[in-house]
């Protein structure tokens, strides 16, 4: 056994010893421009905020006095005094947390910073047609003004029911003032097809609802992967076109970044449902593959959700053409890969793709606690649970990056909201409070380092209770920023696969996608957790994970474990590439250690 000298959190105090991040140096072009007498400045390296400089005496440069503008961006254009010498340099300076919140959510996949730090955001946008105050854009704001890593939200209802006030949009000129993106929320963006006669009472032949292969006539309310191509860009248009997004347009003319964000859980034919489609068995027959099916359905979805955005995006003025993309709840692989025999009814994997979803949308699927026990069954303490989901996820987010190099990674996270929380204190004699939140967040953050982190509350609540949640979410995701050294293991930190066990879901895996093929437990074996394999109710004591930097001989390990029960003592955590580590393990958020070898 080795047992390593541990360190408590207050990992700051080792930033003398490693920079946060590496970064390469400004490399300087300067062209003419697009204009008579402009000068056009790009450069590479550097990391925002770039401050740009002009004077006449090259020794001189970057004092103060001579700043002529600064940029997120590498490129800028300048006119200078005619006839004069000019010399220019780039410096950058530490950006304010509004600046940091854009560059990281603009920040590419592949940048040569590092993976990009990560954002909240929120499902509740306080809309004002709710019957509870939620978490509106000014609400938002003020988080984001006093030095929180959020962006704000807005909510679009849909063409049949009543707009949300001008007044609502209007606020979204806080946003314009700090230059962040936001959020456009909404619900499922093909639920017109059902509850709107225009479309929902269309002739079976240009319906784009399943129509039944019984008769070829009766209409299913639910989408068809193969109904008419036409209705989805109709509907995608009607969505840019309401009075509402005109209001946002001139409240923020010139975003950085709009998420398109809807819910994605309007009824849709399922693959194993494909033949009491009349459209898939006049195409295919009744004798198809389960195989075929998925393939069939998945690239009815891919061809339907890309032509309703892009119809959507063509509705928008330029600017925000070029800055809009979709992000669909549960449009991603199935986290409960494996959790039981029929994780896959909903499942569209074919051989060699896992998830069509990334060729057409950006996911956030969920890392949820559900509020009743008596129908999902998932904890955060037992091994049915969002942390053996987002061990799952990984496999699946090396392929939506393989499928789309700019896929723009976020999830959703809940709790359960009170029903739960009472569930935990009244029926299972345990405490649920911030703390305990915080340890579930930082777990999920960690295993899979997200873009955003969007949290989930009920429009219909009241916000009050749920506000120290919140804050404690806000807490996990703004340390990443503020501690040099957990920046860096995000940035560029290796998550660490459990080689010695598989995942405890094992129930009807894919070939192609078991253990022996993808890394899926990045779990990590303690001590005084129950011997593998686990059961679905199987109490998981401490969740643990790690994360290495570095190569042989010179690496460091970043570890992560808390307790949702309990406070666990001489807890022995065995990290792969490291060895055994005697760690004591508080309840509720949890701890990181350091190590190096």
């Amino acid at each position: 056994m080795r047992q390593a000298m541990v360190s408590l959190i207050v990992l700051i105090l080792l930033a003398n010893r490693f920079a946060a991040t590496e970064v390469p140096p400004i490399e300087l072009l300067v062209e003419r421009g697009p204009g008579p007498g402009d000068v056009w400045l790009r450069w590479t390296g550097g990391d925002p905020t770039f401050e740009v400089f002009r004077s006449a005496d090259p020794a001189n440069v970057e004092k103060p006095a001579n700043e002529i503008g600064e940029t997120l961006g590498r490129t800028f254009v300048d006119t200078p005094p005619p006839g004069d010498l000019s010399c220019y340099r780039i410096g950058s300076r530490m950006p304010t947390v509004p600046e940091a919140v854009t560059i990281e959510l603009l920040r590419p996949n592949d940048d040569a910073i590092g993976r990009p730090l990560p954002v909240a955001a929120h499902w509740n946008t306080g809309r004002p047609s709710a019957s509870q105050p939620g978490w509106d854009p000014d609400f938002v704001m003020d988080y984001l003004e006093a030095g929180e890593y959020v962006i704000p939200g807005v909510y679009l209802r849909r063409p049949t029911v009543e707009r949300e006030p001008a007044s609502y949009y209007e606020t979204l000129s806080r946003a314009r003032a700090l230059g962040v993106p936001f959020s456009v929320v909404f619900t499922q963006w093909d639920r017109p097809f059902s509850d709107d006669p225009r479309y929902a009472g269309l002739p079976p032949a240009d319906n784009p609802n399943v129509i039944d292969a019984a008769d070829g006539t009766t209409i299913i309310y639910k989408t068809d992967p193969e109904g008419p191509l036409e209705r989805w860009q109709e509907v995608g248009a009607e969505w840019a076109q309401l009075p509402a997004v005109d209001d946002m347009i001139a409240a923020y003319p010139d975003p950085p970044l709009v998420l398109w964000v809807n819910n994605f859980e309007h009824p849709r034919l399922l693959w194993g449902e494909a033949e009491t489609s009349w459209r898939f068995v006049e195409n295919h027959g009744t004798a198809t593959s389960d195989e075929d099916k998925r393939r069939f359905v998945g690239e009815g979805w891919i061809e339907r959700d890309a032509a309703l955005f892009q119809s959507l995006k063509n509705e928008l003025p330029v600017a925000w053409q070029q800055v809009s993309i979709p992000i669909c709840y549960t449009a991603f692989g199935r986290g409960k890969y494996g959790s039981w025999s029929g994780w896959d009814s909903k499942s569209l994997h074919v051989p060699g793709r896992f998830s069509p979803w990334p060729l057409a949308v950006n996911g956030s699927p969920s890392y949820y606690v559900f509020e009743d026990p008596n129908v999902h069954k998932e904890t955060d303490y037992q091994a049915n649970s969002p942390q053996a989901v987002g061990s799952n996820w990984q496999f699946m987010l090396s392929e939506a990056f393989r499928d789309n190099e700019d896929y723009f990674w976020e999830y959703s996270i809940y709790d359960g909201g009170t029903a739960r929380h009472n569930w935990y204190r009244y029926i299972k004699v345990q405490l649920y409070d911030e703390a305990r939140y915080k340890g579930y967040v930082r777990y999920g953050l960690w295993m899979s380092r997200p873009r955003i982190i969007r949290e989930f509350r009920k429009s219909n609540q009241d916000r009050e209770p749920y506000v120290s949640y919140w804050e404690a979410l806000l807490e996990a995701v703004r340390e990443v920023h503020e501690d040099p050294d957990l920046e860096r293991f995000w940035r560029h930190g290796r998550l660490i696969v459990n080689d010695a066990h598989p995942h405890h879901w094992q129930k009807n895996l894919v070939p192609g996608y078991t253990d022996d093929d993808v890394d899926r437990n990045f779990i990590l074996d303690a001590d005084i957790n129950p011997p593998r394999p686990w059961a679905n109710d199987t109490e998981i004591a401490v969740w643990a994970l790690a994360l290495v930097l570095g190569e042989t001989p010179h690496r460091e390990w970043l570890l992560f474990a808390y307790s949702p029960l309990r406070d666990r003592d001489s807890v022995m955590v065995s990290i792969p590439g490291y060895g055994d580590v005697l760690v004591n393990v508080p309840r509720g958020s949890g701890r990181f250690w350091w190590f190096t070898e």
